[in-house]
C-alpha cells in the first residue's frame, strides 16, 4: 500500500513539473507587445510605415470540388467573361506598422479600395471596409504603437478590379465622432509601385487555376523624390522644430544619392538613401557622429554589428526618407532615418533634443518616446528655387538736414533677396533720421541811419542777421540775432545833404 500511494505522489509531482514546463514555455514564447508611451507623449502626427502589398490570383470556384462536387459558378456566361464575377477570385492583402500616437487614440482601420480601369484617367472609389480589433471574427487589427497589421480585402463582385488598383488607409479616431484621418492615399503617388495592375487576360487565367498565385508589392514609401538626377540638382532647407541640419554659415544642403537605383523585390527602383552635402565649404558632408565634417574619401561600408571605424568605412551618414508628405506651400516633411551601408530601412530616427542636438532614436524602442524625440525627428524640407541672391539696396538722402539739423534718408532696394539669400539691412522704403551739426551762419547788415535807410557816410547802425541757426553741437555765431552795434561811413560832404541816402 506505501509503495502504491508512493508511485502516485511520484506521478503526481511528475504531472505538474510537466505542466510548469510547458505554461512557462508558452509565456517566453509569446511576443511581449511594446510598451506605449503616457497620453502625454501621444500629440505627434499619428503615421504608419513599412507598407507592403501581396496580390493573390485564386482558383475560381468552378475549378473546387466540396462535398456535392462541382460547386460555384458554371464558367460558360450568356455574354461572355464576367469580370465582375470573376473579381472574386483577387485577394489584395496589405501589411503595415504602426508608429507612434496610437495607443488610447485609435479604435480602427478603414481602407478604401480604388480601380482605374484601362482607358480611364482618374481612380473610382469602389469598396470601403471597416477593420475593428474584436472578437466577432472579424480580422484583428492591432491598435497599439509599434505593432504589426495585416489585412484583406476581396472582390465583392460589384465591380472589375482589371487595371490598376490602389488603396487609402486611414484610421477611425477614439473619439465621439469616430474622426477619419487619412494616413496613406496610394491614387496621390506617382510612383508606380503604389499601383498594382490586373489584366484581363490575369483575371481571366483565373478559371482554370489549380492552386492560387501570389505577388507581393513594396511601394517606395520612403523615396524623397522620384528622380535621383534631380535631386543631384536640388537645394534644400532642413529644419525640425528645435534644430537645423544646416548649422551656422553652412548655407543649403544637397541630397546626394547613395546608390543610383536600388533593387526591391527584383525590380529597379529609385534610390532611397541619401547622403547630405553642404552647398558652403569644400567637401563637407552631414557625418556619423551628426557633426559637419569632411569626407575620409572612404568607400567601404559599415556592416551587421561591426562596430564602425573611421580609418575603413565610410564616414558619412546614410539617411533614409520616411512618411514623406507635401503641403499647399510645396514644403515636404519627411522621417529621417539613419540606415547601416545605406540600405533598408534604417533602425534609427535622425531627431534632436530639446537643445538642438543631434541624435539616433530607436524606431523599435520598447521603452517610452518622449513627445520632443518624436516631433524632432520629422524635418521639414524647404527646396531652394536656384543660387541664392542677396539684397542690393541703400540710403538715398531726401534732406542732408543743412538747416533743420536732421538728415533723412530712404532705403530703396535695388535687387531683392531670392532663395534664402541675404537679406538687405532695412526694407523697401524704410526711414531714417540721423542728427548732423549745423554751424551757425549770419553777418551784419548794412548800416542805416534813424529811418531805416542805408547811409553811406556819416554815423548809423547796424544789426546782426543770422540766416541759418546753430543745430546740435554746430559752432555759434559770434553774435546774437538782432544785436546792434553803431557804425560810422566816414565825413559827409558839407555842400549838402546829399551824403545821407534816402535823404
Amino acid at each position: 500500500m506505501d509503495t502504491t500511494r508512493g508511485i502516485l505522489f511520484l506521478v503526481i509531482t511528475l504531472i505538474i513539473i510537466v505542466s510548469i514546463y510547458y505554461i512557462v514555455k508558452m509565456v517566453k514564447g509569446r511576443t511581449p507587445l511594446s510598451p506605449s508611451p503616457s497620453s502625454s507623449d501621444q500629440t505627434g502626427k499619428i503615421s504608419i510605415s513599412d507598407l507592403k502589398f501581396e496580390r493573390t490570383l485564386n482558383p475560381d470556384k468552378s475549378n473546387s470540388k466540396g462535398d456535392d462536387g462541382i460547386v460555384g459558378y458554371t464558367i460558360e456566361y450568356d455574354n461572355g467573361i464576367d469580370y465582375e464575377e470573376l473579381s472574386k477570385n483577387v485577394t489584395f492583402t496589405l501589411e503595415w506598422k504602426n508608429n507612434i500616437g496610437f495607443t488610447d487614440n485609435v479604435k480602427g482601420f478603414m481602407i478604401e479600395h480604388h480601380v482605374k480601369g484601362v482607358g480611364n484617367d482618374n481612380y473610382k472609389s469602389e469598396q470601403s471596409i471597416d477593420f475593428y480589433n474584436t472578437d466577432t471574427g472579424d480580422p484583428i487589427v492591432y491598435l497599439s504603437n509599434f505593432e504589426e497589421n495585416k489585412v484583406s480585402i476581396k472582390g465583392n463582385g460589384n465591380y472589375s478590379v482589371v487595371g490598376e488598383n490602389r488603396f487609402k488607409i486611414s484610421v477611425i479616431m477614439n473619439d465621439n465622432d469616430n474622426t477619419k484621418t487619412e494616413l496613406y492615399d496610394g491614387t496621390a503617388q506617382d510612383d508606380k509601385s503604389h499601383g498594382i495592375e490586373i489584366s484581363k487576360d490575369e483575371l481571366g487565367a483565373t478559371l482554370s487555376m489549380t492552386k492560387p498565385e501570389t505577388v507581393t508589392y513594396t511601394p517606395v514609401t520612403q523615396s524623397f523624390s522620384s528622380t535621383s538626377v534631380k535631386i543631384k540638382k536640388v537645394k534644400y532647407t532642413i529644419k525640425n522644430e528645435n534644430s537645423s541640419l544646416n548649422y551656422n554659415g553652412s548655407g543649403s544642403i544637397y541630397l546626394i544619392p547613395a546608390f543610383p537605383k536600388v533593387i526591391a523585390d527584383g525590380k529597379v527602383v529609385d534610390v532611397d538613401t541619401f547622403f547630405f552635402k553642404y552647398e558652403v565649404g569644400e567637401n563637407q558632408y552631414l557625418l556619423q557622429d551628426g557633426a559637419k565634417g569632411k569626407w575620409n574619401e572612404k568607400t567601404k561600408r559599415e556592416r551587421g554589428n561591426v562596430d564602425f571605424n573611421n580609418d575603413e568605412h565610410d564616414n558619412r551618414m546614410f539617411v533614409s526618407f520616411y512618411d514623406k508628405d507635401t503641403d499647399t506651400d510645396n514644403k515636404v516633411t519627411a522621417q529621417l532615418r539613419y540606415t547601416k551601408m545605406g540600405y533598408g530601412a534604417g533602425t534609427h530616427a535622425i531627431t534632436t533634443d530639446d537643445n538642438g542636438k543631434l541624435e539616433l532614436m530607436s524606431v523599435s524602442d520598447t521603452d517610452t518616446i518622449s513627445e520632443t524625440l518624436f516631433k524632432n525627428s520629422v524635418w521639414t524640407f524647404t527646396e531652394v528655387k536656384g543660387d541664392p541672391v542677396n539684397c542690393i539696396g541703400g540710403w538715398v538722402v531726401d534732406d542732408y538736414g543743412t538747416i533743420s539739423g536732421t538728415k533723412k534718408e530712404t532705403f530703396r532696394v535695388t535687387t531683392p533677396m531670392e532663395n534664402n539669400g541675404k537679406e538687405c539691412e532695412a526694407s523697401e522704403g524704410a526711414i531714417k533720421e540721423t542728427l548732423v551739426d549745423v554751424n551757425c551762419q549770419g553777418d551784419w547788415d548794412p548800416c542805416k541811419n534813424a529811418y531805416g535807410y542805408a547811409i553811406t557816410c556819416g554815423s548809423g547802425t547796424k544789426k546782426y542777421i543770422v540766416t541759418i541757426p546753430k543745430q546740435n553741437d554746430g559752432k555759434a555765431c559770434p553774435e546774437t540775432h538782432n544785436a546792434t552795434k553803431t557804425c560810422w561811413m566816414g565825413q559827409c560832404n558839407t555842400g549838402g545833404a546829399g551824403g545821407v541816402g534816402g535823404q
